[in-house]
């Protein structure tokens, strides 16, 4: 199957469709690839473009929400392992307490 022999209606309406899955998905990694390497949507912008066109609305939204989680998840296991201390440990109850007086912040 080329891009070609596949519209953006026929995509949508047949998801269920392994190989419209698989299409989606595997535009995705490419922008999500491309983004990664560059930096920048200007820079990815063929890939941007295929992956919105292949992919429905709704799954574009849910696979850039569990990017950024999974972003922020790693980020925060990279502050945990260096052993930098932040303002607020998001993982634990030491923000509730004053790092001078070990009581609770009232």
């Amino acid at each position: 199957m080329t891009m070609s022999d596949v519209t953006k209606e026929n995509v949508h309406s047949n998801m269920v469709q392994g190989s419209k899955r698989k299409l989606c998905w595997a535009k995705r990694d490419e922008y999500f690839s491309c983004f990664d390497e560059k930096g920048s949507d200007d820079l990815c912008r063929k890939e941007k473009d295929a992956y919105v066109e292949f992919c429905p609305g709704s799954w574009i939204k849910h696979f850039n929400k569990l990017r950024m989680q999974e972003k922020y998840k790693k980020g925060i296991e990279k502050l945990k392992a260096s052993g930098e201390k932040i303002g607020i440990d998001v993982l634990t109850d030491e923000a509730l307490l004053s790092s001078k007086t070990n009581k609770p912040l009232s």
